[in-house]
């Protein structure tokens, strides 16, 4: 895939397996304590690729290269946005200093056949997209994430969602408060 400047809001993250592939390195939320793939947003001057690779080592600590490209996710509906996910591999795994941020309460590496719970739904879709694809780019839409996906989950995680929700509202009345 070749790089590409982003214009509009767009997301990266990063699959990064052990050395041996049988681990996956995961982050467990701070605002709405689920596990998930490290990655966010993709800034205006940087590729996507670059991105995953920044994030990772902002939310991780650890220091990755991308090995390929796996999925570019369209966005359906006003909860998502174009999404691009990357497996990574460490530069240095012998030397891994995994770090916790303000955004996290924990990170580390966990087996395939037992990931933590509650694993965010969505990112086990790309997980399996990922290990089940080896040629090409996968170019589809995002899946799973509409109104009645989002409800469905309130309802059975209520505190969950209500944390999700103001912390979105936060970083919103945050942003509308910047000047310029």
């Amino acid at each position: 895939m070749p790089p590409q400047k982003v214009m509009e809001p767009k997301a990266s993250f990063g699959i990064v397996l052990s050395q041996d592939k049988k681990q996956l390195l995961l982050v467990k939320r701070k605002d709405v304590p689920i596990w998930v793939l490290p990655g966010g947003g993709v800034d205006p001057d940087e590729t996507p690729g670059n991105a995953a690779v920044r994030e990772v080592l902002e939310e991780t600590g650890a220091v990755c290269s991308v090995v390929r490209a796996i999925a570019i996710y369209s966005p359906r509906g006003a909860f998502t946005e174009t999404t691009y996910l990357y497996e990574l591999e460490e530069v240095n795994p012998s030397k891994r200093n995994l770090i916790l941020t303000e955004e996290s309460v924990d990170v580390g590496f966990f087996p395939l056949d037992k990931l933590p719970s509650p694993f965010f739904s969505i990112h086990l879709q790309w997980l399996n997209d990922a290990m089940t694809s080896s040629d090409g780019v996968i170019e589809k839409p995002i899946e799973g994430i509409t109104l009645t996906s989002i409800l469905c989950f309130g309802v059975k995680h209520p505190i969950l969602l209500l944390r999700f929700f103001f912390s979105r509202l936060k970083r919103y009345l945050e942003n509308v408060s910047r000047p310029g």
